[in-house]
């Protein structure tokens, strides 16, 4: 027993010793090459602004693009499905969420706001003509507290003087309901908290963009136990169709009937590591990573300076697509979305895609994190032949 003893202790001293010394031995580096943006993903109509703010900022092309398809995707909200399967009746959403990981001083944020500026201009134009509606509501409800009021004299004196039909008249030439206040209409949102976000999607019922600077930072937050309500909400935006309601003892139960938000920010890789091992290790893995179909961690290359004239073709085309989005309005008498479907061509091409897709996701070896994350986002290992259309 004394010498299997010794034997034991031997092989953990040199199991000991092989793993110091494989500590010391450098890492395989067994991460891929990034693959170079391909321009062909997009619609033509789209490259000329994106490639021209890339080169001005020296950034990746992927954070400008990334940017400009959600900005796009929540202009078009609800009111446009896609039905991928030609007898099913699968519906999807076209929300989009985007994630841009970078570090530091990659100018993520110089390139988030030049994909959002045309939603700020139209939100800007927005604002100003709901202060007019204002204005004229104020009018109205001050017109209609005077018809009130006139004629609750009016019904009293009729009945002091006996006169109750005629009472009864004048209260009824008061019938029209009061004019209610105009709701703002928004197109974007970003430091709020979930619970006022609620309400605004409530108010704006064709969805939202949400944009967040700091999205890794508002991850790890969403990670806490106090947030479990917020992170459902966040959970069924993302289909684009669903109801939430929350329930506050001051303003009663709050019902959102159609939860619709596509999300676009930055996140540096720092940030962003904790939520990825909750989400690996199984304690935060609900699928909200997931969901950010965009999220993209490109090569940086090397910068250098520039001083060029912005494209201001390409930058008022980009505006007038954008204006083109917001102003759409597929929805139908009884309110319910166009729906669009692929082509005869397209169909084949994503029957294909899927088959390439499942197979990935049937291998057992693969991790099952990564396998979820791809599922949702729709990646393949081989992309099929671009099939684009014009806007």
């Amino acid at each position: 027993m004394l010498r299997d003893q010794s034997k034991a202790n031997d092989n953990i001293v040199s199991l000991k010793n092989q793993a110091k010394a494989d500590s010391r031995k450098p890492l395989p580096d067994g991460k891929k090459e990034v693959m170079p943006f391909d321009y062909d993903m997009l619609p033509d109509e789209l490259q000329p602004f994106i490639k021209d703010v890339s080169k001005r900022l020296q950034c990746p092309p992927d954070f400008i693009a990334v940017s400009v398809l959600c900005s796009l995707a929540a202009l078009l909200g609800n009111q446009a499905v896609i039905k991928p399967k030609v007898n099913d009746n699968w519906l999807i959403y076209p929300t989009l969420w985007g994630m841009i990981i970078a570090p530091p001083s990659a100018r993520k944020s110089p390139a988030l706001r030049q994909a959002i500026m045309p939603i700020t201009e139209i939100e800007r134009g927005l604002s100003k003509a709901h202060s007019e509606n204002l204005k004229n509501y104020n009018i109205e409800k001050e017109l209609w507290h005077i018809k009130k009021n006139n004629a609750s004299k009016d019904a009293q004196k009729a009945i002091s003087d006996g006169r109750e039909e005629q009472a009864q008249q004048h209260l009824q030439d008061i019938t029209e309901a009061e004019p209610q206040e105009p709701k703002p209409r928004r197109l974007l949102v970003n430091d709020v908290t979930v619970a006022k976000l609620g309400e605004i999607l409530q108010e704006n019922p064709k969805g939202l963009l949400y944009y967040r600077d700091e999205l890794g930072n508002f991850l790890s937050q969403l990670s806490r136990e106090d947030q479990s309500e917020a992170r459902s909400f966040l959970l069924e935006c993302y289909n684009g169709n669903g109801t939430f309601s929350f329930d506050r003892i001051s303003r009663g139960t709050v019902t959102i009937e159609n939860c619709t938000l596509s999300m676009i920010g930055g996140a540096q890789p720092s940030a962003l590591m904790p939520v990825i091992r909750s989400t690996v290790k199984g304690t935060r893995d609900d699928g909200l990573l997931q969901r950010f179909q965009l999220a993209i961690y490109p090569k940086l290359g090397k910068s250098k300076y520039t001083d060029f004239k912005p494209d201001n073709d390409a930058l008022e085309f980009y505006r007038s697509i954008s204006k083109t989005f917001q102003s759409f309005n597929f929805f139908d008498d009884d309110g319910k979305p166009r729906v669009f479907t692929f082509s005869e061509t397209a169909q084949n091409i994503f029957a294909d895609w899927c088959n390439v897709l499942f197979s990935f996701v049937n291998d057992s070896e693969k991790n099952g994190s990564l396998v979820s994350h791809i599922q949702k986002m729709g990646f393949q290992r081989h992309r099929p032949k671009t099939v684009k259309k014009k806007l």
